[in-house]
């Protein structure tokens, strides 16, 4: 999978996050995120256009403890804008891909 977003190029922030935590508070419009890297918690936003995509991805990033490119709609922003896979895990013989 690309990297999934819906902002600019220019505004945008990525990085390589080691994805911790993924909950679902009730009530609300989007899904928490928490990465290793960072005491932040981020949201996904429900109406983003690939959100189950990007859930699962990140599902799966977390239950095996894999590094993923998480874009953000600003540079210190918490809002997820996208997340791909890493060039890491891509060139990783018997990755999935």
């Amino acid at each position: 999978m690309g990297d999934q977003g819906q902002g600019g190029a220019a505004e945008r922030a990525v990085r390589e996050l080691t994805v911790a935590a993924v909950r679902e508070p009730p009530g609300v419009d989007f899904v928490e995120v928490a990465f290793l890297e960072s005491a932040r918690f981020y949201r996904l936003p429900r109406q983003h256009p690939r959100f189950a995509e990007a859930l699962a991805l990140l599902r799966a990033a977390q239950a095996e403890g894999r590094r993923l490119r998480v874009a953000f709609t600003a540079p210190h922003g918490d809002v997820i804008d996208g997340v791909a896979e890493t060039d890491e895990a891509e060139e990783t013989p018997g990755a999935p891909n």
